[in-house]
């Protein structure tokens, strides 16, 4: 008789990164609240989804970032304790995107070079149909630019989007690593 033991990670920590004005904190709270915010904080503080909460019986710690620590250690000290980094980008700014390839993705190979990335384009209520392309080969881009990029979702704060696949794969992830 064999006994299997599965070991459940019990903690899971998400972090929320990317440029300034990408829609990080709007997309956390309406994690948080379920509505999309009229006033948006610059931060939203660490909150959890409980275990009752989560298929995999997991606690999900949610953190905020700050843009204003693009450079900073507070950015680096997030990330390095993240089980899952959310990276969001705004789908309508071309720089916000760009920024993915020219430091977030450095930065994320020399820190935390084995973390899983979720890629999120905020803000897609926004596009035009043509935008609508470039960002599927933005997304193409980023899943062959960096083996950690698990996956991209178009998704839109403000109509919520797509915003309860957010913690779907975050847990995934984490949970079945591949």
């Amino acid at each position: 008789l064999w006994i299997v033991c599965v070991s459940m990670k019990s903690d899971i920590r998400v972090v929320f990164i990317g440029d300034r004005k990408s829609g990080k904190t709007s997309l956390l709270s309406v994690i948080r609240d379920g509505t999309f915010p009229s006033e948006c904080p610059p931060v939203v503080g660490e909150f959890s989804i409980p275990v009752d909460d989560v298929p995999s019986l997991s606690t999900i710690h949610l953190n905020d970032s700050s843009s204003e620590d693009h450079q900073n250690a507070a950015i680096e000290s997030l990330v390095r304790i993240a089980d899952v980094i959310v990276h969001v980008v705004d789908a309508a700014d071309e720089d916000s995107k760009q920024s993915l390839f020219t430091h977030w993705i450095p930065f994320y190979r020399v820190i935390v070079p084995t973390t899983p990335v979720l890629v999120i384009a905020n803000k897609v209520d926004s596009l035009l149909e043509e935008e609508k392309e470039n960002l599927m080969a933005f997304f193409n881009r980023a899943l062959s630019n960096y083996i950690n990029i698990e996956v991209c979702i178009d998704c839109s704060a403000k109509t919520q989007q797509n915003c309860d696949k957010i913690l779907l794969y975050a847990e995934r992830f984490v949970v079945y690593p591949i």
